[in-house]
């Protein structure tokens, strides 16, 4: 079973990894206190060209909240994520002439991520 996961994890990775028009942005865990450098359990990919972006979860995490704004603090999408059924999701991104998004994570035990990214 764990073979299988392991599988299918690295499929999803190369999947994602071998888009040529997607981009890596980076996620970075919110600073609220001092901590010690952490694994960061998500991937992220933009493809400019299908106005959409790819979360790739390492690890089953449960359900997350996922938020992504437009420059002007309008959501543009707002929902719940079930990781332990999914290793990865999908979210398109609406076709406006905003090119700045905030992404926003927030965990089931309250950590946070969040990072900036720009469409072309």
């Amino acid at each position: 079973m764990k073979l299988i996961k392991k599988t299918l994890i690295i499929l999803l990775v190369c999947i994602f990894n071998l888009s040529a028009f997607a981009r890596q942005i980076k996620i970075e865990k919110q600073k609220y206190k001092k901590r010690s450098i952490s694994f960061i359990p998500i991937m992220a990919d933009i493809d400019d060209n299908n106005r959409t972006l790819n979360l790739l979860f390492m690890e089953k995490m449960g359900d997350i909240w996922v938020e992504i704004s437009n420059e002007n603090d309008h959501v543009v999408f707002a929902g719940m994520v079930e990781t332990d059924l999914s290793a990865g999701v999908v979210i398109s991104l609406p076709d406006s002439t905003e090119c700045g998004y905030q992404l926003f994570i927030m965990m089931p035990n309250g950590t946070e991520y969040s990072s900036k990214f720009e469409l072309y």
